[in-house]
C-alpha cells in the first residue's frame, strides 16, 4: 500500500520517486491464497475498520540511472458502506514528464470467490490535474489516472493491479522512496520489495516509528548484478488520526530508503541545476538593481529592497515548459524578469541573481513547508523554494550563516514568514551544504497587540476607541487578505468581526494604515471607534458588564489548537507558530456603574508552552482589564498536552466571569476601470451562435492587478469552442506585451477522470504578461455554440468595476423572433437596422458606477440596467432534452428484471421504492457534470449503461431510478429542479419567460398518483408527490434538500417541489442544566433532526466506527466546556424520524462566581436572526433561505440560590420585509420537590425577503437585541 503524501514541485517541488522501466512481472500470489484470508475479514475482528488491506505486494526495480518501474497489487476487503463508498474509484497521479501509469488488472471477488473483472478501458480516465490551478500552476503533463469501480459491496474484495514507469529520474543516476507501512486501514499483509542494481546500491534505508513484531527485512542476491531487499509486514492495526496532528505519514510506521550518498549531494544537485539560469541576465537587471538600491544606506537595506521587489512586482504564477528537470529547474532570470511572473523557484532564482549582482552572496534554497524531513535519510521532497544570503558579518557557529527570505509572498513585512519556521531548508551550494532547520519565530515577535480605551454614558451607551497593531505573522496572514480587499470591504470586515463579538456594536469611525497596504516597510495598524449600546445588562438592584475584548477572536493564536476533547494523545499537536495576543481595556464608568460587588479573579498560567494572564480591576470609577495569551511553541509533545488542556479549562472559566456592580437608579473604490467592452452574438437560428467578446481594462490596484492577470473560460468541446483571439498588455513605459502560446493552457474540468462515459470539459487558461498597475489590457475571445436548447441572455450593464462604454449586439435571423426587455434602461440606449434579412439589436450604455460588493445582492435586473433576451420558449427548448429522456428510459431490460427482482419479497409500496432507491443511490456513484451542461444528444445515458457502469450525475441517476420503479408499477418520471429557489415568486416574474432550460441543473424523481401512500407518508388528506434522488440511502423518505424549489417536468410544465410539513428541514435543541451551589452542572443536551438534515445524521452515525464514536464523543464534552467529564454515554436514535442524539456531563464551575452569588452564561442561544457583516447598506438585500430554529433550556437553581437579579429578559420582534419572527420567553416554576426551574425559550423563523437599504437598520436593531449579552447571562443569588 503506498499512500504517496508529496505532489509534484510543479506546485510543490517534487513528488515520491516511484520508479519503472520494462522487465519481467514478480511472482504474484494466489488469487485462492488472498481470498482464504479475506473470509476471515470481519466486523467482529476488526469493529473499527471500513476496509481492510488483506494483501498487497508493491513491487520497485531501477536502474543505475534512476529509471525503472513498480508494480503495486492491491487486495481490499470492503466492511462497511462507507469503506465501499471510499473503494469506489481509485486514482493515481501521474507527471508524464518523468514516466506514466497504468491498470493492469481490476476485479471484484464476492465472499464466494467468484470474480467480476472491470472493464478497465471503459472505466478508465486521465485529466490534467485541476488542483494546480488554485495555485496559478499550470503543467499539462501533470496527471490523474481514475478508475471507476462500479457494482462493488460490502464484504467485496477489491484486487487491482498497477504499473508505473519511470523514463526520467527527477536526481540524475539516483533513486529515493518513502512509504507507509500504518495506515488508516488495517494491513493484514504486506510485502515491499526493492530491486537494487550494484552500479547503484540502496545506500540508506530506514524504519522509523517501528511497531513491535509487525515486520521483518531480508536480503537475498538475484541475477544479473542485483539485490533484493524485502520487507515483510503483518496485522498492522489501523492508526486513528488526532486533531492537529502532523501529517500522518512522518508520525506513522515508514520506510524511507535513497541511493543518495548525503544532503549536501542533493544540495550540489540543485545548485547545478539552476545555475545556468542563475546566469541568464540581460542589462535591464542591472539597471533595476542599481535604482532601487541608490539610496540604500546599509547592506541590510539593500537586501529589503531587492526583495521587496522581487515579492511585490513578480506574481506568482507558473508554466512548467522546462527540458531538463520540469517542475524542479527554474526559468531563466531573464524571462521571469521580463515577464513579471513565476512561480516560488522562479522568483527565488531571480531574487538570488539580484542580490548578486548587488554584490550579496545568496544561494537557492530548498524547504518543506511542513514536517519536518528526516535527518538521516537523502530524499529530494521539498515543496517550496526560497533564498538564503550570507550573513556578514558571519554569524556565530550556533546560529545559522544565512539569512532566509520568501519572496513568493507578495505582502510580507518579514523576510522570512512565521510560517516558514522550524521547517527543513537545504542550501543549494556548489560544494554542497547540510540539512537545517529555520529558526522558530518567538511568540513576541509575531503579536496582536489591542489597545482601547472609552466612556460609558449614562444610558449606558459605550464609546470605544481601538487601536490594533499587527506583528510578524498576524500582519502577513491580514495583510494578505485585506490587499486584495476593496477599501470599503476592509471596514465592513472588521464590522462583521465587531458585531460577531459585541452585540450591535456600529463602526463609526475607521482607519488603516498604511493606506497602501504593499508598503511593507510601514507595520499594519487599524484604529476605529465603536459604539455598543445597552452595554451594561441591567438587572434587579446589580449591573453586570461583559469586557469588550477583541483578543479572544482576532489574532492568528485563536486559530492555532482546534478540537481538543481528547482526553491524551498518541501523537504531538502540531501549531507551527508561536504567536500571541496582548489587549489593554480602559473605560471610564463614573455615570453608568455603581460601586464594584464583584471583581473577577486574576488569573497567571505558564505552564508548557502557554502564557496567559487575564486581570480585570475597577478603580476610581475606572473598569480596565488586561489580556496577554502566547503559545510559545510550534508544537506539544503528547506529555505536554496534558498540561494544555489544564491550562485551557483553566482559561475557560476565567472567560465567563463577568464583573458585577451596584445598580445606579460609501462610494465603491475600484481596482479596475473597463474602457470599453464589446460583446457581439451572431445567431444563425435558436440554437447555434458564435459570441465575440472585446474588453479593454485598465488595471488601478494591487487587488486589480491580482484579478486581471489571469483569464479562464470554461467550455465543453462537445458543443462550445473557446478560443484566444488576442490578448495584449500596454504598459505605462510605452511596452507592449503579447500572449504567447505557451501562456495559454487547456486544464481538464475537476469532474473528468471520475466519469469517463462524459465528454469532457476544458478550461482555457490565459496568464498574460507583463501585467503591472496602470496597465491596460484587451483581449478579444470568441465562443462558438451550437446543439443549444435555446437561446438566452441575462445579463447587467456594468458591475463591481466603472465601465465608461459597453455594448451588446445580437444579430438574428428576419424569421427568428428575440423576446427582448430591459430594466432601469433610463442610461440604455438601444438601436436596431436589418441588413440582408438580418436584424441587428444593439444596446450601449456609458459611465456606469462600480456597483458596492455585497452580501446578498439581488438578481441584478432588480437594481442594475439589465438586458433579458430569449428565443422561442423554454417548452420548445425541451424539446431535444425530453426526447434524449425518453430514449433513455426505454426499453432497460436489465434495469427493468433488477427492478421486480428487488421488489419482490416487499410488502408494501413504501418497502419497494425503498429497496429501488437504497440501490440506485449506494450503487451508482455520483460523479460527472451536470447534464444541463452538455447538448441533449450527450446529456443522458440509458438506463442499463449507468447501471453497468455505476456512476452517474443526478440525470442518470434519476433516469435509472424512474426507470426501475416504473419497472415496479409506479407512475414515476424525472423532474428537473432549479437549485435556485427564486423566492419571493414576485421577484422572478418577469424572469420566467427569459429562463434557460440549463437553469433547471439538478434531477429528481416524482411519483405520483399512490394516494394511500402519500397520504401514509405525508400524514395529509391531500395527496403530495414523493420526491426521490437528492439525497442517499440514509435519507428519509418523504423529505428532501430541494423543498420549495422550481421545477419542470419535461414537457415545460412549471411547479414547485412541496413537502409534508412534518418533512422540513427544522433545527431543534434542548438543554437541561442542574446547578449545584458551586457552580457545578450536571447538563443534558439533546439535538433533534428533522428533514433532509435526518438523513445527514443518520449517515454520520451508522458509518462511525467504535472508536472515532468515543473520540466524537469526547469532542462533544469538551465543546461544553473544556473541564467537564461525561456521565452517560452517547445516544444516538437513527431509526426514528425525527432523529435526536442526546448525551449528559458534569462540568465544575460551569456557573462563576463567589459564595454570594454565580452567574451563568447560557450556551447555544440564538447569535443573529440574519447574519450580518455590515453596518450600513447601499443595495437591496435578498435572503432566499428560510429557517425554523427552536432553542429551549431548563436550569434547575440550587436551594441556596434561588434569587434572580439578572435575567434574560422577554422578547418578541418581527423582521422586517415579511421575513419571520424571532421569540424568547423567560419561565420560573417550582417543581413538586420545591427545586425552583428556570425554562428558557427560543424561536426564530425566517422566510426568503427582499430588504430595501433603507430598511437595513431595523434588522440591524433586531441582530443588536438578539444577541445582546442580557439574552444569555443570568446571575442567581442567595438573596430574594
Amino acid at each position: 500500500m503506498k499512500k504517496n503524501q508529496c505532489r509534484p514541485f510543479i506546485y510543490a517541488i517534487c513528488t515520491l520517486t516511484i520508479t519503472c522501466c520494462a522487465f519481467a512481472e514478480p511472482q504474484w500470489r494466489p488469487a485462492s491464497e488472498v481470498l482464504t484470508a479475506a473470509r476471515a475479514v470481519t466486523t467482529e475482528r476488526f469493529p473499527d475498520a471500513d476496509s481492510v488491506l488483506t494483501y498487497n505486494l508493491v513491487h520497485e526495480r531501477y536502474n543505475a540511472d534512476g529509471t525503472g518501474e513498480e508494480w503495486d497489487d492491491e487486495y481490499l476487503t470492503i466492511l462497511t458502506e462507507k469503506g465501499r463508498r471510499n473503494a469506489s474509484s481509485h486514482s493515481l497521479y501521474i507527471n508524464t514528464s518523468y514516466g506514466t501509469a497504468t491498470v493492469v488488472r481490476a476485479e471484484i471477488y464476492k465472499p464466494d470467490g467468484t470474480s467480476f473483472p472491470i472493464n478497465i478501458a471503459r472505466q478508465c480516465r486521465i485529466m490534467t490535474e485541476p488542483g494546480q490551478m488554485s495555485a496559478n500552476i499550470y503543467d499539462p503533463n501533470n496527471k490523474i489516472l481514475s478508475l471507476s469501480i462500479p457494482n462493488l459491496e460490502i464484504g467485496d474484495t477489491l484486487h487491482i493491479l498497477t504499473h508505473r514507469r519511470t523514463h526520467k529520474a527527477r536526481v540524475p543516476n539516483s533513486w529515493s522512496d518513502y512509504t507507509v507501512f500504518e495506515y488508516t486501514t488495517p494491513i493484514l499483509t504486506l510485502d515491499y520489495e526493492i530491486s537494487a542494481p550494484t552500479a547503484l546500491p540502496l545506500r540508506h534505508h530506514l524504519l522509523r516509528s517501528p511497531l513491535s513484531n509487525t515486520v521483518s527485512y531480508t536480503t537475498s542476491p538475484l541475477d544479473n548484478d542485483r539485490t533484493l531487499h524485502r520487507w515483510q509486514v503483518r496485522d498492522v492495526p489501523r492508526v486513528f488520526s488526532e486533531p492537529s496532528m502532523p501529517p500522518l505519514h512522518t508520525q506513522v510506521q515508514r520506510l524511507m530508503c535513497s541511493t543518495l550518498e548525503d544532503w549536501p549531494a542533493v544540495s550540489r544537485w540543485y545548485w547545478e541545476l539552476s545555475w545556468p539560469r542563475l546566469n541568464a541576465t540581460i542589462p535591464e537587471m542591472t539597471n533595476m538593481v542599481a535604482e532601487i538600491t541608490a539610496t540604500a544606506t546599509d547592506r541590510d537595506e539593500r537586501i529589503r529592497r531587492i526583495f521587496t521587489f522581487v515579492s511585490q512586482q513578480i506574481r506568482y504564477m507558473g508554466i512548467t515548459d522546462e527540458e531538463v528537470a520540469p517542475g524542479y529547474e527554474p526559468h531563466d532570470v531573464s524571462m521571469t524578469f521580463s515577464n513579471r511572473y513565476g512561480v516560488c523557484r522562479d522568483k527565488a532564482a531571480l531574487l538570488v541573481t539580484l542580490l548578486r549582482i548587488n554584490g550579496i552572496e545568496a544561494f537557492p534554497v530548498l524547504i518543506h513547508a511542513g514536517a519536518k524531513l528526516d535527518p538521516d535519510i537523502p530524499l529530494p521532497y521539498f515543496n517550496h523554494a526560497i533564498v538564503a544570503a550570507t550573513r556578514y558579518p558571519a554569524a556565530p557557529d550556533s546560529e545559522s550563516p544565512y539569512i532566509l527570505m520568501d519572496p513568493t509572498d507578495e505582502n510580507s513585512r518579514d523576510l522570512l514568514p512565521s510560517y516558514l519556521c522550524n521547517r527543513s531548508y537545504l542550501v543549494a551550494t556548489p560544494q554542497g551544504d547540510p540539512l537545517r532547520i529555520s529558526p522558530v519565530i518567538p511568540a513576541a515577535s509575531n503579536m496582536l497587540h489591542i489597545t482601547s480605551s472609552g466612556t460609558a454614558d449614562p444610558d449606558g451607551t459605550l464609546t470605544l476607541h481601538t487601536d490594533i497593531t499587527f506583528e510578524g505573522i498576524n500582519d502577513t496572514i491580514y495583510r494578505n487578505f485585506l490587499v486584495r480587499q476593496k477599501p470599503e470591504q476592509r471596514r465592513k470586515y472588521f464590522e462583521g468581526l465587531l458585531k460577531a463579538r459585541l452585540a450591535g456594536a456600529e463602526l463609526t469611525d475607521f482607519t488603516i494604515t498604511p493606506r497602501n497596504l504593499q508598503e511593507t516597510d510601514l507595520p499594519l495598524s487599524v484604529q476605529f471607534t465603536s459604539r455598543i449600546l445597552d452595554w451594561p445588562i441591567r438587572g434587579d438592584g446589580i449591573d453586570v458588564i461583559a469586557l469588550p475584548w477583541l483578543g479572544t477572536t482576532m489574532g492568528y493564536v485563536n486559530f492555532l489548537l482546534g478540537p481538543t476533547g481528547l482526553k491524551e494523545r498518541k501523537y504531538p499537536l502540531e501549531t507551527s507558530i508561536a504567536c500571541g495576543v496582548a489587549e489593554s481595556i480602559t473605560i471610564n464608568t463614573a455615570d453608568t456603574l455603581g460601586q464594584p460587588r464583584y471583581t473577577p479573579t486574576t488569573l497567571n498560567l505558564t505552564r508548557s508552552g502557554i502564557n496567559f494572564s487575564l486581570t480585570t480591576a475597577s478603580d476610581n470609577k475606572t473598569l480596565s482589564g488586561q489580556l496577554n495569551y502566547s503559545i510559545e511553541q510550534p508544537e506539544f509533545t503528547p506529555a505536554e498536552y496534558l498540561d494544555l488542556r489544564n491550562s485551557l479549562q483553566e482559561m475557560e472559566v476565567a472567560s465567563r466571569q463577568r464583573p458585577a456592580f451596584e445598580a445606579i437608579g460609501g462610494s465603491a473604490t475600484p481596482d479596475l476601470r473597463v474602457l470599453n467592452a464589446n460583446t457581439h452574438i451572431e445567431l444563425t437560428d435558436s440554437h447555434t451562435w458564435l459570441r465575440t467578446e472585446t474588453r479593454t481594462t485598465q488595471v488601478l490596484t494591487y487587488a486589480g492587478k491580482k484579478k486581471a492577470s489571469e483569464l479562464t473560460i470554461d467550455y465543453n468541446p462537445a458543443w462550445q469552442n473557446a478560443t484566444l483571439l488576442s490578448a495584449t498588455v500596454s504598459n505605462s513605459n510605452g511596452s507592449l506585451h503579447n500572449i504567447s502560446p505557451k501562456e495559454i493552457n487547456l486544464m481538464d474540468a475537476g469532474w473528468v477522470a471520475g466519469a469517463p462515459r462524459y465528454p469532457a470539459a476544458k478550461t482555457l487558461v490565459a496568464n498574460l504578461p507583463g501585467v503591472e498597475t496602470g496597465s491596460v489590457i484587451t483581449t478579444t475571445i470568441r465562443i462558438e455554440q451550437k446543439y443549444a436548447p435555446r437561446f438566452t441572455l441575462q445579463t447587467a450593464f456594468g458591475g463591481f468595476e466603472p465601465i465608461d462604454h459597453e455594448t451588446i449586439t445580437i444579430v438574428v435571423p428576419e424569421n427568428l423572433h428575440l423576446e427582448t426587455a430591459t430594466f432601469n434602461d433610463s442610461p440604455i440606449s438601444y438601436t436596431t437596422t436589418n441588413i440582408n434579412h438580418r436584424i441587428s439589436h444593439t444596446w450601449e450604455v456609458v459611465s456606469q458606477p462600480a456597483t458596492i460588493p455585497e452580501n446578498n445582492l439581488p438578481p441584478w435586473y432588480l437594481f442594475k440596467p439589465a438586458l433579458l433576451t430569449a428565443t422561442d420558449d423554454i417548452a420548445t427548448g425541451l424539446t431535444n432534452t425530453r426526447q434524449a429522456f425518453a430514449n433513455a428510459m426505454h426499453n432497460q431490460k436489465q434495469a427493468a428484471t433488477l427492478a421486480k427482482e428487488l421488489v419482490r419479497n416487499t410488502s408494501n409500496d413504501e418497502e419497494a421504492i425503498t429497496a429501488i432507491r437504497d440501490y440506485v443511490l449506494r450503487r451508482i456513484r455520483f460523479a460527472g457534470p451536470s447534464f444541463a451542461s452538455l447538448p441533449a444528444n450527450d446529456s443522458v445515458t440509458p438506463a442499463d449503461t449507468t447501471l453497468h457502469d455505476g456512476y452517474g450525475h443526478s440525470a442518470d441517476r434519476s433516469i435509472l431510478l424512474a426507470t426501475m420503479l416504473c419497472a415496479a408499477g409506479f407512475d414515476a418520471e424525472p423532474i428537473l429542479v432549479n437549485l435556485n429557489r427564486q423566492r419571493p415568486t414576485d421577484l422572478y416574474n418577469n424572469l420566467r419567460k427569459f429562463e434557460s432550460p440549463t437553469a433547471y441543473s439538478q434531477v429528481l424523481v416524482r411519483i405520483n398518483n399512490r394516494p394511500g401512500l402519500l397520504r401514509r407518508l405525508f400524514s395529509s388528506k391531500r395527496p403530495l408527490p414523493l420526491y426521490l434522488g437528492d439525497g442517499d440511502q440514509y435519507t428519509i423518505l418523504g423529505t428532501t434538500g430541494l423543498d420549495d424549489h422550481p421545477c419542470l417536468d419535461l414537457n415545460g410544465k412549471y411547479s414547485r417541489i412541496e413537502v409534508a410539513p412534518q418533512f422540513k428541514d427544522r433545527n431543534r435543541t434542548d438543554w437541561h442544566i442542574a446547578l449545584d451551589s458551586h457552580g457545578t452542572a450536571a447538563i443534558t443536551v439533546t439535538n433533534w433532526y428533522y428533514g433532509s438534515s435526518c438523513g445527514v445524521f443518520r449517515k454520520k452515525y451508522a458509518e462511525m466506527p467504535p472508536e472515532e464514536r468515543r473520540r466524537h464523543h469526547l469532542e462533544l464534552v469538551s465543546g461544553v466546556s473544556r473541564s467537564a467529564e461525561a456521565t452517560s454515554d452517547l445516544i444516538t436514535a437513527i431509526h426514528t424520524y425525527p432523529g435526536y442524539s442526546t448525551f449528559s456531563i458534569r462540568a465544575p464551575r460551569y456557573a462563576v462566581g463567589d459564595a454570594d452569588s454565580l452567574t451563568l452564561l447560557l450556551p447555544g442561544t440564538t447569535s443573529y436572526a440574519i447574519p450580518l457583516r455590515d453596518d450600513r447598506r447601499t443595495n437591496p438585500l435578498h435572503l432566499t433561505g428560510q429557517t425554523d430554529l427552536h432553542w429551549s433550556c431548563t436550569v434547575e437553581l440550587p436551594p441556596t440560590h434561588t434569587a434572580t437579579p439578572v435575567i434574560p429578559p422577554p422578547l418578541n420582534l418581527t423582521i422586517p420585509g415579511n421575513g419571520g419572527q424571532y421569540q424568547a420567553i423567560t419561565r420560573r416554576e417550582q417543581s413538586a420537590n420545591g427545586t425552583t426551574i428556570l425554562h428558557f425559550d427560543r424561536t426564530l423563523t425566517t422566510t426568503p425577503l427582499l430588504l430595501a437599504p433603507e430598511q437595513y437598520p431595523t434588522l440591524i436593531e433586531i441582530n443588536r437585541r438578539i444577541n445582546n449579552p442580557a439574552q444569555r447571562t443570568v446571575v442567581i443569588s442567595g438573596h430574594q
